[in-house]
């Protein structure tokens, strides 16, 4: 994966308020809309899938990144817990999965098709 900046580690996810709260100020002061997370239509509401807000926090802080200490990202990696839970009181969610952003295209070395899903017991 290259230099990834993983927010599956509290070194990386630590610091985004404080890059929420740079940007949000940027943007106030050149009356710039903070864009938002969205539900998608058809999905279950409140799972906001439709990640616009989470998309220009990580930009800017890989931005900020690059400037300050010179080290450019070439993928990110990030879990999203959604759907419902798997079973009542649980915390584990149907549709939950992990996602990595490739930035850099060197970073793709080769593809592969996704096993035989497993079946249902």
């Amino acid at each position: 994966m290259g230099e990834c900046f993983d927010l599956l580690d509290t070194a990386y996810t630590r610091p985004l308020r404080t890059w929420y709260m740079e940007l949000r100020d940027g943007l106030r002061k050149g009356r710039v809309p903070l864009p938002a997370n969205r539900d998608a239509p058809g999905a279950r509401r409140g799972d906001k899938v439709l990640r616009f807000r989470d998309r220009a926090v990580i930009d800017y802080a890989l931005r900020r990144i690059a400037e300050k200490e010179r080290i450019t990202y070439q993928t990110v990696r990030g879990v999203f817990i959604e759907g419902a839970p798997a079973f009542p009181g649980s915390r584990i969610a149907l549709k939950s999965h992990i996602q990595i952003a490739v930035r850099d295209p060197r970073c793709i070395l080769d593809f592969f098709s996704p096993a035989a899903r497993i079946r249902a017991y």
